[in-house]
Parts: C-alpha cells; structure tokens; sequence
C-alpha cells in the first residue's frame, strides 16, 4: 500500500562518490522537512530508493558505476519519475543541454549557492508531489511517454509543439518516412487513435506535472 505524502518526510538522495561533497550536502539537506539519503553510487540509489515515498534524486555528473545519461536512461527503462537535479564540478553547457533533455529536472554548477541549493530541492520535490497527485489516466500515460526512445520523445516534442512531418524531417536530418514511421510507433505505443488525441493527452499530461522543462529544451 502506497504511504500518504503527508506522513512522511520527502527523501532526498544524494549521489556523489566524494565522501565530503556526499556529508556535507547530506547535513544540508537534512531536516524536519526533508529526509537526507546520501548513496555513494547509482547502484546503492537503486536498491535504496522507496517509490511510495515523494522526494529528489541529486546527483553528480561523474559517477564510478554509471554516467549521468546512463543514469537518467536507466530510470526511463525503469519508469521512475523521480525528479533528478544534476551536479557538476564544471560549466558545460552541451553537457547540461543533453541532461535536460535526458530528463533532468535542472542542472547545477559547483560550488553550490546553498539558498539557490534548497530552492531547487524545494521545486523538485514539488514537483514529485504534483505527479503523484496526478489521476490513475495521466500516470499511465506519462509511464508511456517514458517507454518511448530518445528520438520517438523528439518527434513527440515538435508534433505537439504543431511541426509538419516535413519540418520535422528536416529539423531532425530525417526522411519524411521515417518521420511518419516515429510517429506512428509514439501513437500506438501511447495507445493513441489520432494525433489530436496524442497531442491532447500529452499537454494534459504536462501541464499537470509543471513545466515541460525538457522539451523547452529540444528546440
């Protein structure tokens, strides 16, 4: 059985495999309001992480088991929508660019400012709270949504963003077939029967869970 959101503090789980970047944003985040859960690799996030309960995933781009990508893919295969803010000891844009893209909820730039630190934490979880919130329909169609691969999550972005199949060809450096084949494969993997409906359905879907922060960033 599923644990009310109001019963339990929001876990916060920090990935970093630098013991004192791990306890200090650990002493940070540990509060009455939230639960600080540090894990020195992807692997212990996984096996400690609890579905039932609301919070955030933080986690530094350079991990010893996985990369941040491999990360943020392996919870897409997995459907866990755990909001996921990126840390890294440098500036890179593509790099930061490519995590929003993968599904990160935002990306930031070490040393961290501690108040802009918390806010972010406060909006990820927010922003968890708001999915789960969400009706049984529009869980399950998200879950879909996820299901996709990188290139069907692009086309879905520019058919909902209203892009012809030939824009969209010439956007993505594709043929119009393959185009069309894409688009064919999102709408019957999101159980779609017409491409108003996939379009209907996928902005409900996002503007009951906040900001398309990802999406934003395709185009």
């Amino acid at each position: 059985m599923a644990i009310p959101c109001s019963d339990v503090r929001p876990q916060v789980y920090i990935v970093e495999n630098n013991l004192h970047v791990r306890h200090s944003l650990s002493w940070l985040v540990d509060s009455p309001r939230y639960e600080a859960r540090p894990c020195a690799s992807a692997k212990e996030f996984f096996a400690e992480y609890e579905r039932d309960v609301p919070g955030c995933l933080v986690v530094d781009v350079s991990l010893p088991d996985m990369s941040c990508m491999e990360l943020l893919a392996k919870l897409r295969a997995e459907h866990i929508q755990i909001p996921v803010v990126v840390i890294s000891g440098y500036a890179d844009v593509p790099l930061a660019v490519e995590a929003m893209k993968g599904g990160a909820f935002d990306f930031l730039e070490k040393p961290l400012d501690e108040e802009a630190f918390l806010r972010c934490i406060s909006s990820a979880v927010e922003h968890d709270k708001r999915i789960r919130s969400e009706s049984p329909e529009q869980v399950e169609f998200s879950k879909l949504i996820n299901g996709l691969t990188d290139r069907e999550q692009q086309v879905l972005d520019l058919v909902v963003s209203g892009w012809a199949s030939k824009k969209i060809a010439t956007e993505l450096d594709l043929s119009v077939k393959t185009v069309e084949a894409h688009r064919l494969n999102v709408m019957r993997k999101t159980q779609s029967q017409s491409v108003a409906e996939l379009v209907s359905r996928t902005l409900r879907a996002r503007m009951a869970s906040g900001e398309d922060r990802a999406s934003s960033m395709q185009v």
